[in-house]
């Protein structure tokens, strides 16, 4: 629904097609209900995805600005793209449609590219998937972002306007 309220530091569920936009030409799109929690500070803007499926699209970040989307398997690293991160009681996978992100993982780390993804089965054991080639990078199909009559959509908020109480979506 629209005007949902986004607050930083707090579990908040988002509904499909909630978005959650900043004034720097980026986006973040709920492509299923997804439960978050952001936080933010001076230079760094931090989601944590615990369960859901999100579309980012995130300009080029100004230098020394750090955009991370953290899960309990591999933690993303943003350097200014559209990619889409989902997380479920089957795993993780990140696959990215525009530019590139850098991702963290208990097996090491990997740089996924335009039209791959890459993926982390969730192991019947508790915890991050166990080292050694779990994790798969593979092609992804390429499909287009929408692009919602061509128009550009705000990008998440540097971290001083995300600090903000509360941010909105325009689901």
């Amino acid at each position: 629904p629209k005007g949902e309220k986004v607050l930083q530091g707090r579990q908040t569920t988002l509904s499909t097609g909630a978005q959650i936009l900043s004034g720097r030409g980026g986006q973040i799109l709920a492509k299923e209900e997804s439960k978050v929690q952001i936080t933010a500070g001076k230079g760094v803007y931090k989601m944590s995805l615990t369960d859901g499926r999100l579309r980012f699209t995130v300009p080029k970040l100004e230098a020394g600005f750090v955009f991370e989307v953290e899960t309990d398997l591999a933690v993303v690293t943003v350097k200014g793209t559209v990619f889409e991160v989902t997380m479920s009681r089957d795993g993780f996978s990140v696959e990215v449609f525009e530019g590139a992100v850098a991702c963290a993982h208990a097996g090491g780390a990997q740089d996924v590219k335009a039209g791959e993804k890459f993926s982390i089965p969730r192991s019947t054991r508790k915890g991050p998937a166990p080292a050694g080639g779990s994790a798969v990078v593979a092609p992804a199909p390429m499909a287009k972002p929408a692009q919602n009559g061509g128009e550009k959509r705000p990008a998440p908020a540097p971290a001083d306007a995300a600090a903000r109480p509360a941010d909105e979506d325009t689901a």
